[in-house]
């Protein structure tokens, strides 16, 4: 017999799998509860057994995301065997910033920006797990002597706030001339920190990126 929890846990991955490709395709704002309903085929009151409301559902769709994206990250490294911590970053955040399937939710998150609680819960993420990894490798680096960062994990917070929120236009957007002096910040004061990582070629796929996804510049 098929357990409750088992067909809860089916229910709710189906639930989200559902939701995840209607915001892709369609934005948070044009999606609807009785869009998620008729694509799930359930009823209402079966979809709110288990969210509160479509944005309930949307922060579920976010960390679900997230733990993918970071198992994505940790199959990546285990093809990096032999590279220093520095290469495993370098070539991490390369891939990450290019790869089109981690980043199908950035287009609703940006539709949400003017609400804080969006912006803290991307924070949260990045100053969780993600910085958490990022330091591991920093220390890596610094115990084969291709890095040398005195605060490897308080390091690899800052770095995260700065790549993913002060240089994101979207949360604090500007001109592309100042766009382009905040990547050129950070990319000093990293190195200045020990962690030279910050590449031309990961600057400018960074701007690529966001033309993009945001039809920015």
């Amino acid at each position: 017999m098929i357990s409750k929890k088992y067909n809860s846990e089916n229910t709710i991955e189906k639930i989200l799998d559902v939701s995840s490709k209607l915001f892709s395709q369609k934005g948070y704002m044009n999606t609807s509860i009785q869009n998620i309903v008729d694509e799930v085929g359930m009823s209402k009151g079966a979809i709110f057994h288990h969210f509160k409301s479509k944005e309930d559902i949307f922060y579920a769709v976010i960390d679900a995301q997230t733990k993918a994206s970071q198992k994505v990250v940790l199959e990546w490294l285990d093809d990096m065997k032999g590279l220093s911590g520095k290469e495993k970053l370098e070539n991490i955040l390369f891939r990450s910033i290019g790869a089109e399937d981690l980043h199908t939710l950035d287009g609703p998150i940006a539709e949400k920006m003017d609400d804080a609680k969006i912006i803290l819960t991307m924070m949260r993420i990045n100053l969780s797990d993600t910085a958490m990894l990022i330091g591991e490798l920093i220390q890596e680096g610094n115990e084969d002597g291709s890095l040398h960062v005195l605060q490897p994990y308080e390091c690899a917070e800052v770095f995260l706030l700065l790549l993913n929120t002060w240089c994101d236009t979207i949360i604090f957007p500007c001109s592309f001339k100042k766009f382009k002096k905040r990547q050129a910040f950070s990319q000093t004061l990293m190195k200045n920190t020990g962690l030279d990582i910050v590449t031309e070629e990961l600057l400018e796929l960074q701007i690529q990126t966001l033309k993009k996804l945001y039809n920015y510049m």
